[in-house]
Formats: C-alpha cells, sequence, structure tokens
C-alpha cells in the first residue's frame, strides 16, 4: 500500500432492507461529469430537494445518468448490465446524493471560498 492509499475516497455504503451494499468512489477520469453535474445544480434553491432538478438542462441530466452507470459498473462489474441499469434506475436519487458527498471533498472553509467567488461573479455580472 502507497503512503497515497489512506487519503484515498472511501466510498460510499447504502442499506437496503438489511443488506449493506458498498459503493467504490470515482477518480479523476471523472472530474469533468461530476462537474457537468454539480454545475448543473449551482443554481438550485435549497427548497424541496426534488425540485433541485427542474433547472437541469439535458447535458446535466445526461451527466447524472453517466456518473449513476460508472458508479454501478465500478461497484458491482460481475452484476449483468441490465441488473445495474435497473438498480441505478430504482435507487437514482440516493445514488446520485451518495456519490456527490463521497467525491466532494470541499471542507466548509473551501465551501465558503467558493461561495464568495460565485458571489462576487454574479454581482459582477450584475453591474456589467
Amino acid at each position: 500500500m502507497s503512503r497515497l492509499a489512506k487519503h484515498l475516497g472511501k466510498g460510499f455504503e447504502i442499506e437496503l432492507d438489511g443488506d449493506k451494499l458498498d459503493f467504490k468512489p470515482l477518480n479523476t477520469e471523472h472530474l469533468p461529469l461530476l462537474f457537468k453535474t454539480m454545475k448543473g445544480f449551482s443554481g438550485a434553491s435549497a427548497g424541496k430537494p426534488e425540485d433541485a432538478f427542474n433547472n437541469l438542462d439535458d447535458d446535466s441530466m445526461d451527466a447524472v445518468k453517466k456518473l449513476i452507470d460508472i458508479t454501478m459498473e465500478l461497484s458491482f462489474p460481475e452484476a449483468p448490465e441490465e441488473e445495474r441499469k435497473q438498480f441505478g434506475m430504482k435507487h437514482w436519487a440516493i445514488l446520485f446524493e451518495k456519490i456527490i458527498e463521497a467525491n466532494s471533498s470541499i471542507d466548509e472553509k473551501e465551501k465558503n471560498k467558493l461561495n464568495a467567488i460565485e458571489r462576487m461573479q454574479n454581482e459582477s455580472a450584475k453591474s456589467a
């Protein structure tokens, strides 16, 4: 095990009917998809969770689908493709939430910086 191993993504676990399922984290190859989905949700308000999907464009929704498919394939390569797709469809909301949580290691300090930058950009755009 290398020195990096203890700092790698930990993935996530979902428990369904007493069955614990372990999901693997994404890697840098998947960053563009992860950022595309996060960008799609950046204008979402803090209302009901299902409202967050109202403003997603087709590209963002496709990125969500791809992230779920990739996570399912990385985590359960032995499962038939159709089974992975059906599982992904049935549990897409919890999978997507956990994928974002597990693969977004931005701490509160970084979130505050990013929010401040976004506010400044929005204010610049309004005044231009």
